[in-house]
């Protein structure tokens, strides 16, 4: 049986257009017998689509909010500290990770913590 880990790279809002396109793809491969995992931000609030995601069969990982401040840190200086600990935790035997990003950057320290774990990645 194949296992697939889903990021949601997205920390500004609860639910966007690239929520939905890798929602309904985790949806399906759970529904085909596959492993899903799926790692989104934690609202400190149950968002929809995610509890859906839960009834679908996937496993959901929820992640600390970070504050900008520290998000754009991680950008600067490139710390993948946190990156790497989170896929250990729930990506680490997947066949696949895809990154979904709301912008052209915002999955980039996910790609490079991937490759410095050896895991196949998708964007």
């Amino acid at each position: 049986m194949k296992k697939i880990a889903f990021i949601a790279a997205n920390e500004a809002c609860r639910w966007g257009g690239s929520e939905l396109c890798w929602s309904l793809a985790a949806t399906n491969l759970a529904g085909r017998g596959a492993t899903v995992t799926v790692s989104v931000k934690d609202w400190n609030s149950p968002v929809m689509q995610i509890e859906k995601l839960r009834s679908a069969g996937c496993s959901v990982f929820l992640r600390r909010p970070s504050s900008m401040v520290l998000r754009a840190a991680r950008r600067i200086f490139k710390s993948d500290d946190f990156h790497v600990k989170h896929l250990r935790r729930f990506a680490l035997d997947a066949d696949l990770v895809v990154i979904s990003q709301g912008g052209n950057t915002e999955g980039l320290l996910w790609m490079e913590a991937c490759r410095k774990m050896g895991l196949k990645y998708s964007v």
